[in-house]
């Protein structure tokens, strides 16, 4: 089952790198809740999340670095770097780039997420975009 479970996270980063929403929603159980700076409930408000990301970095890349699973928990750490170009959490496009590194933990059912926890600086962000 951790080998399930850790392919799924392998294909959600594969389909956020390809803008693939209708992958990025298999990887989610319809139930499943998103705890980030602000909680996302249900599977479309987590693709939602994902599309707005994607829209102020539409080059967004990540790699997981580090990931460890064991029975229904997945645990990874993951760089993710881009190019500010659009508009995100309120800001127009400053063409900054940022490079970050977070964590999340993610709670499985089925092979899908049901429940992760995001834990990336959000304020080296807005430092790395300048607008702090």
């Amino acid at each position: 089952m951790s080998e399930r479970n850790k392919q799924t996270m392998r294909e959600l980063w594969r389909a956020v790198a390809a803008h693939d929403f209708d992958a990025i929603g298999r990887c989610y159980h319809h139930d499943a809740v998103y705890h980030s700076a602000v909680e996302h409930r249900g599977r479309a408000a987590i693709v939602d999340y994902y599309r707005a990301y994607l829209g102020g970095f539409p080059d967004l890349r990540g790699e997981v670095e580090l990931i460890v699973a064991e029975g229904d928990l997945v645990a990874h750490r993951a760089r993710v770097s881009g190019t500010h170009k659009g508009e995100f959490m309120g800001a127009p496009a400053t063409g900054q780039q940022v490079d970050i590194h977070g964590m999340i933990m993610s709670r499985m059912v089925d092979g899908m997420i049901i429940e992760e926890w995001e834990a990336f600086d959000q304020l080296e962000i807005i430092k790395q975009l300048g607008l702090a």
